[in-house]
């Protein structure tokens, strides 16, 4: 694997993950250009990528001004957006976030799933039970 130079990379394109060793050029961001604007190629948007942590935390932080709304996978931002967007917590910023969170924590917690987790286990040991006798069973099925 080679180590790409900053004018050749295309971080828009999953071929550079695999084909180059990027260490160096990470390093070389994290160096020389903390905040990096990877241009449009292909007919890709271009966008700006952070390289050092403070930054990219200061980023995540900051709902007011950096957003994962439009989604928070690179591919999906770069063909237009999340169809999940303001609908699933991944994808949702700010007091939707939260009223969202809150819903989730209410229905996911520990007391309500130890009594899914109950009845999985009492379904499970029914099931087996039920293939042992049968002397088998298609688990695609």
């Amino acid at each position: 694997m080679t180590t790409p130079a900053l004018d050749v990379v295309d971080l828009g394109d999953p071929a550079t993950f695999a084909d180059h060793d990027l260490d160096a050029f990470w390093r070389t961001l994290r160096d020389t250009y903390p905040v990096y604007w990877n241009p449009p190629v292909d007919g890709r948007r271009g966008f700006w990528v952070l390289s050092r942590y403070d930054d990219i935390m200061a980023a995540y932080r900051d709902d007011v001004h950096f957003t994962s709304e439009r989604g928070n996978v690179l591919v999906t931002l770069l063909g237009g957006g999340d169809a999940g967007a303001g609908r699933m917590l991944a994808v949702t910023d700010g007091h939707r976030h939260h009223e969202l969170r809150k819903i989730l924590q209410r229905v996911l917690s520990p007391r309500v799933l130890s009594e899914v987790a109950a009845a999985v286990r009492v379904n499970t040991r029914q099931l087996i039970r039920e293939a042992v006798e049968a002397g088998g069973c298609d688990f695609a099925e």
